[in-house]
């Protein structure tokens, strides 16, 4: 399968990345393409909501659980980076890819749109 990517990515949080990146999937699937969406690392959660993969579920369309669709999420609304380090976790590139292997493999979608703050892929 070919491997095709789009990397969108700003300077700061809650800037937009979230919606454009629900406009690129919805847009997509309303093209046909079968496609799914992944952030990696989400920063902003309240009380357990993942509300940025929400927000892209719903407006796309895609029946997916949002808690699928993220690798580690964060209550504190700053830059992945940051949270996860005031939290003491360490990011593992592994435990991310091995999350987007399983969560393609459970949801067998032709194209993968990632939102990884902000990275949006399609495989």
């Amino acid at each position: 399968m070919a491997c095709k990517s789009l990397f969108v990515t700003a300077t700061g949080t809650d800037v937009g990345k979230t919606y454009i990146s629900a406009l690129i999937v919805k847009s997509m699937r309303d093209a046909g393409f079968n496609c799914g969406y992944f952030k990696p690392v989400l920063s902003g959660a309240t009380n357990g909501v993942l509300g940025d993969c929400n927000h892209v579920l719903s407006t796309s369309g895609l029946n997916i659980e949002p808690k699928k669709c993220v690798s580690y999420s964060f209550e504190e609304p700053v830059s992945p980076h940051l949270t996860a380090f005031r939290s003491g976790v360490e990011i593992s590139l592994d435990k991310i890819l091995e999350i987007v292997w399983i969560s393609h493999l459970s949801f067998p979608l032709g194209d993968f749109i990632f939102n990884s703050n902000n990275l949006l892929l399609v495989l």
